[in-house]
């Protein structure tokens, strides 16, 4: 899994492939995958810290692009906390 994405009562587990739907709650997930190396980048998403390449913070928006491709939001208040784990 590289990201996981919150849709209503669903999760979207994403791997570099395709994706899974899950019914699940976003908290007791991220309390879950927090010991296998995923932070919570947004209300609405978590990704897997060794599958980010670059975090992109403009005056607008902050994203974050992982080893797929994919690119997902990341929330203005947790920025820093991604950079300190990252180490960017």
């Amino acid at each position: 899994i590289e990201w996981v994405q919150a849709d209503g009562y669903y999760l979207w587990l994403h791997t570099t492939q395709r994706a899974w739907m899950l019914r699940e709650r976003m908290h007791k997930l991220e309390v879950r995958l927090e010991a296998a190396g995923f932070v919570r980048v947004h209300r609405s998403a978590m990704v897997r810290v060794p599958a980010v390449v670059t975090l992109d913070v403009s005056a607008h928006e902050a994203t974050v692009t992982l080893r797929s491709g994919a690119k997902v939001r990341v929330a203005r208040d947790r920025v820093a906390a991604l950079r300190a784990v990252v180490g960017a």
